[in-house]
C-alpha cells in the first residue's frame, strides 16, 4: 500500500465543526469499553461487538507540528452512543505547510479517570479546501461511516 499525503501545503485559517464519529465498542482483543456498571441501561447495538454498553465518544482536536502536539479542542461526551454526532462545537485552526490534524476518538470514563483513546485518523490536508473532510481508523475518508471522523471546515 502507498502511504497517504495528511500536511497541509500552505497557511490557511478555518473555524472547525466536528459532525460525527463512529467509535467501537470493544478492542481487537475482543475486550468491550464499556461494561454494565459504566453504562445507563443502553444496549449496544454496535455493528462492531454484541457488548452490553456501547461506548461513550468525544473527539480530541489536535495539530500536529513537526515534533510538537497541539491541543485545539474537545467535543462534549456522548453517552452509550457509538455512532455519536456533535452538534454544537466549534474550534478556531489555523495550519501552517507542514502542519497535520489529528482527531483522536476517545471513550469517557468515570472519575477519576480521562478517558481510554480508542484510535486516531488524519484526513488528507494536501488540497485543502472549506468543505467537508473525513478520516477512518481503517484508512481513507471513505471509510469513515464505519469507524472514523466526520468534519465540516469553514474558511475565515
Amino acid at each position: 500500500g502507498q502511504c497517504q499525503v495528511v500536511a497541509v501545503d500552505q497557511a490557511a485559517h478555518y473555524l472547525l465543526h466536528i459532525v460525527s464519529a463512529v467509535a467501537p465498542d470493544q478492542d481487537a482483543t475482543t475486550r468491550c469499553y464499556d461494561s454494565l456498571p459504566d453504562c445507563k441501561g443502553n444496549i449496544s447495538i454496535s455493528p462492531f461487538a454484541v457488548c452490553n454498553c456501547p461506548t461513550d465518544p468525544f473527539v480530541r482536536v489536535v495539530v500536529s507540528r513537526g515534533t510538537t502536539k497541539m491541543p485545539i479542542g474537545m467535543t462534549g461526551t456522548v453517552t452509550d452512543d457509538v455512532t455519536a454526532t456533535f452538534p454544537s462545537n466549534e474550534f478556531d485552526l489555523s495550519l501552517e505547510p507542514g502542519d497535520v490534524l489529528i482527531f483522536e476518538v476517545w471513550d469517557a470514563e468515570p472519575a477519576p479517570k480521562d478517558g481510554e483513546k480508542l484510535y486516531e485518523c488524519s484526513p488528507d490536508l494536501s488540497a485543502l479546501q472549506a468543505g467537508p473532510i473525513a478520516c477512518s481508523a481503517l484508512g481513507g475518508p471513505l471509510n469513515a461511516q464505519l469507524l472514523g471522523v466526520k468534519a465540516e471546515l469553514v474558511a475565515l
